[in-house]
């Protein structure tokens, strides 16, 4: 049953591909055909897909065998049918009178292509002539040539991950979609073309190369990625802004937040953001409420948070507005309960070993997540930032009170600090 939903799927998924360039002609059978084949796709598909479930992928397993078969069928028949439609494209007739009669160089000239093509279809005793614009020919000559580059991108990267056994059932999307972003992205490149933002074919299609659109979109859809920059560079080039307003006001630049852990329930409440060019602070955003701040310098901006805002554990988004409207990156303000409780750190001596002196802390994510750092510890002495105990012989020369700044972190990235002395005799 997997097996027949597997193989449904894969050939009514494809055969829309050919069948979509055919709806384009408007003849009544086609689009009725093409309907059909595509609620028998997405039915098998559906069937299948709930059957199998091919991107499950909990433990970042290999692909199974039936969904390795599935993704080779499919964009083998995909490259196949795509090649088709490129074909029966180029089979229109566009050398012709205007009224079906075809021309030809032995008359004493180069035929111009007409705006409109031609293409006989005889099946069985049925005969129908089918007509298609020459700018919609070259529209889909370079979908169809996205999605073939893409497909073909497609095939060459899950070859080389099943020949090196390391393809993941997470890439099933991946290769599903791939023929689709080739399309679209192939699209895209056309008109950026076409429309002459880049240098290429501009004007009447009667001039253009069908050969040279499908090389450059099936180039964009094999090349995604490179394509995609050079969209980019075309915005760019497109929309680059040279603001010479004087004495405008740039979006502040924040660099860290003092303290970046406030207490739950403490009794401080101020915080001060620091950077540089925070001297057109307006607002501070708070979780995308605007206050105003208490002092604001070039360098500091102090704001106080309210008692509901320390009043549990938490995170809050904080953002500086300036007086045109402009906002700064987002700082992180953890509201946590973590705290250090080690109140007092044992003496030493110098060429004796030291402690090991365990300090603690409560609350955060609990013990077993801190890490720990030490500032201004004397020569010699050294903490575990995993356990927490400092450690080692005080050096020579070490000698007298050292005050020791120690910071813990907890594994939400909330910290506590704290400022204890350390005397060696």
């Amino acid at each position: 049953m997997k097996i027949f939903l597997l193989a449904a799927g894969a050939i009514a998924v494809l055969v829309c591909l050919i069948v979509l360039a055919a709806v384009f002609v408007g003849t009544n059978w086609v689009a009725w055909a093409a309907g059909a084949l595509i609620l028998v796709a997405v039915i098998a598909f559906v069937l299948w897909f709930r059957e199998t479930n091919p991107d499950e992928d909990r433990d970042d397993n290999l692909m199974p065998l039936g969904l390795r078969r599935f993704l080779i069928c499919y964009l083998l028949a995909v490259s196949a049918l795509l090649i088709a439609a490129i074909a029966v494209l180029f089979s229109f007739n566009f050398l012709h009178d205007g009224h079906g009669k075809p021309l030809n160089a032995a008359e004493g000239f180069i035929p111009k292509p007409a705006q409109y093509g031609y293409l006989d279809i005889r099946l069985w005793r049925h005969h129908q002539r089918w007509w298609l614009s020459l700018d919609m020919q070259f529209l889909l000559l370079g979908v169809f040539a996205g999605a073939l580059g893409s497909s073909i991108h497609a095939v060459k990267s899950l070859a080389d991950f099943l020949g090196n056994r390391t393809a993941k059932t997470s890439w099933f999307w991946f290769y599903i979609t791939r023929p689709c972003l080739g399309a679209a992205l192939a699209m895209i490149f056309y008109a950026v073309i076409r429309g002459g933002l880049m240098t290429g074919a501009q004007g009447e299609a009667a001039g253009i190369n069908p050969f040279g659109v499908v090389a450059l979109c099936g180039l964009a859809g094999l090349f995604a990625d490179r394509a995609t920059q050079k969209l980019g560079e075309v915005f760019d080039t497109l929309f680059k802004t040279d603001d010479t307003r004087k004495d405008k006001l740039a979006a502040a630049q924040p660099d860290r937040l003092d303290p970046p852990t406030v207490t739950v329930g403490g009794a401080v409440r101020d915080v001060t953001v620091r950077g540089t060019g925070l001297g057109g602070t307006n607002k501070v955003r708070i979780n995308g409420t605007d206050r105003t701040p208490k002092s604001v310098s070039d360098t500091a901006v102090t704001f106080t948070l309210t008692g509901v805002e320390v009043a549990a554990r938490g995170r809050l988004t904080i953002q500086l507005v300036t007086t045109g409207g402009d906002l700064s990156k987002e700082l992180i303000l953890n509201i946590s309960d973590i705290a250090i409780t080690t109140a007092a750190l044992a003496s030493g001596t110098v060429g004796q070993p030291y402690g090991p002196v365990q300090l603690q802390a409560t609350g955060g994510t609990g013990a077993g997540t801190y890490r720990w750092t030490a500032q201004g510890l004397p020569g010699g002495i050294t903490p575990d930032q995993d356990t927490g105990r400092l450690s080692g012989t005080p050096a020579a020369g070490t000698v007298g009170p050292h005050p020791v700044e120690i910071t813990v972190t907890d594994r939400d990235g909330t910290t506590a600090k704290i400022a204890l002395n350390l005397t060696i005799a």
